[in-house]
Formats: C-alpha cells, sequence, structure tokens
C-alpha cells in the first residue's frame, strides 16, 4: 500500500518508501503534459470577462450573506458592552453568545468559499498580533480539519491524469475516504496495480 495525495489540477502518488518519490513514476514527458495541461486550464495572463467572474462572484455573495448579515448586530452588541457597564451587566452575555456565532459562521464561509479562502483563514489564524485571539482560535481548526472534497473530483482528477476511463485500470486497491483533508490537496490510502 501507499499514500496518494490529489489536488484539483494534479495528484501524485508517495509510495511507503522515502526513496521512491513521484517523479520516478511518472515520467518526464507526463509531467510535461501535466503542465502543458495546467497553462491550457488555467490560461497565461488571459483576462477574465465579467460574464466568467458573475457566477462566482454570486456564489460567494451567497456564502458570506448570512456572516454580513450579522455582522452589524454583532458589532453594535460588543460597542455597547464595551462602552456601557450598565449594558455589559444587562446584557453582556447576548454580546458574547452572538460574536461566538459571528466567529462559526466565519469559519464555515471560509470552508465553503474554496482554498484561497481556506488558506487566508489558515494564515489569519496564525497572526494574533493582527487579529482577535478568539477569531484566531476558531479559525485554527482550518489548519487539520478542513472537510474533503466530493470523491468524483478525486476520482475526475486521477482520470485525467493517468488517461483512462475508470481508476481500477490504474489501482488495485483505492480507499476512498481520504485519511487527511487540506485547503488545496487531499491524501489517500491506495495500491498501485503491479506494485
Amino acid at each position: 500500500g501507499g499514500v496518494l495525495c490529489g489536488g484539483t489540477v494534479m495528484s501524485f502518488v508517495l509510495y511507503e518508501g522515502v526513496e521512491a518519490r513521484a517523479e520516478a513514476r511518472i515520467a518526464k514527458e507526463e509531467w510535461a503534459k501535466l503542465r502543458d495541461r495546467i497553462e491550457y486550464e488555467v490560461g497565461e495572463g488571459e483576462r477574465i470577462t465579467f460574464w466568467q467572474a458573475a457566477p462566482r462572484v454570486v456564489h460567494l455573495g451567497i456564502l458570506f450573506f448570512p456572516l454580513v448579515s450579522i455582522s452589524l448586530p454583532t458589532l453594535a452588541l460588543t460597542l455597547c458592552e464595551e462602552q456601557s457597564p450598565l449594558f455589559s451587566a444587562a446584557l453582556g452575555w447576548a454580546g458574547a453568545w452572538m460574536r461566538s456565532v459571528w466567529l462559526t459562521v466565519l469559519r464555515l464561509s471560509l470552508e465553503r468559499s474554496g482554498a484561497a479562502f481556506i488558506k487566508w483563514g489558515q494564515w489569519a489564524a496564525t497572526r494574533p498580533d493582527i487579529f482577535p485571539r478568539d477569531m484566531c482560535t476558531a479559525l485554527h481548526s482550518l489548519h487539520d480539519a478542513v472537510p474533503p472534497h466530493a470523491w468524483h473530483h478525486t476520482e475526475d482528477s486521477l482520470r485525467r491524469m493517468y488517461g483512462v476511463d475508470d481508476i481500477s485500470e490504474v489501482f488495485e486497491e483505492f480507499q476512498q475516504k481520504p485519511i487527511g483533508s487540506g485547503s488545496i490537496a487531499q491524501v489517500f490510502r491506495a495500491k498501485i496495480r503491479g506494485a
């Protein structure tokens, strides 16, 4: 058995032994084909039109709407709590609860928005000198508890990479549940045919 790491564009195989590397398994011409495909899919210096960007902007707007909609009440409760001892005694729990909800919604919004947003959340979690400690604590789970993407994304990437219709042509065994998940890649346990 071995460990397979797969991202959205590229997948590679790592064997149990440290000495075996993905570069040794995949020929140089395969890496060149992969590089060419990435350049084709991503584009070199292409400008994105409004109509190409609009669906993503709408999608992000929907994902962040709950966060934005509770931001003003959360801020108001937090500021009132800081300014008025009477208010703090009467409704201080509401501000703390609302902030806790806001931080949870922030983390969930970042998780669902894609790799760049998850990376930003991971960075923010390491910066208590810039962001409040409770925010850093709430975002810390983005380092090791990122929800995995759907299996069909991994399977599609593997089929494209190996140029096969079914991954069983390449793999003798493949556990569909990832043993690790990050912002841009997942780790799976698999065994290549003939290895």
